[in-house]
């Protein structure tokens, strides 16, 4: 369910535990996304540890959201002993296909020009 589709109850219940994560350390506020009027977050090694689950299915997201880009030549990806490392491409000019990009995609590859000096682990 994407949050447009939410209740307001249901987006009460969404803001609740996104304000407490942060509260405990275990969400960032990483910026703002002025598409969707939103901020945006970055789960930190606390995650891990209070909510294993969660913290993996993220992993998981954002693995594939870095392999969709992968494959569609937009970044760069090293296997590293301690994880994948993935690096903007130097050829390429973001800002003119950020917009055709899906959502998802878009926020990655703003992350790391914006908080990642161009790359992530």
């Amino acid at each position: 369910m994407s949050p447009d589709e939410y209740t307001p109850e249901e987006e009460e219940r969404v803001m609740a535990f996104i304000n407490l994560m942060v509260e405990i350390g275990a969400l960032e506020i990483a910026g703002y996304d002025k598409v969707t009027d939103s901020f945006t977050y970055c789960i930190t090694p606390k995650m891990k540890e209070l909510i294993p689950e969660f913290f993996e299915e993220h992993m998981k997201f954002i693995n594939q959201i870095a392999f969709d880009l992968w494959n569609q030549g937009y970044v760069e990806i090293m296997f590293e002993e301690d994880g994948p490392l993935v690096m903007l491409k130097e050829d390429i000019d973001y800002p003119s296909i950020l917009d055709t990009l899906k959502e998802e995609e878009r926020m990655f590859l703003e992350n790391m020009i914006n908080h990642h000096n161009g790359d992530i682990i």
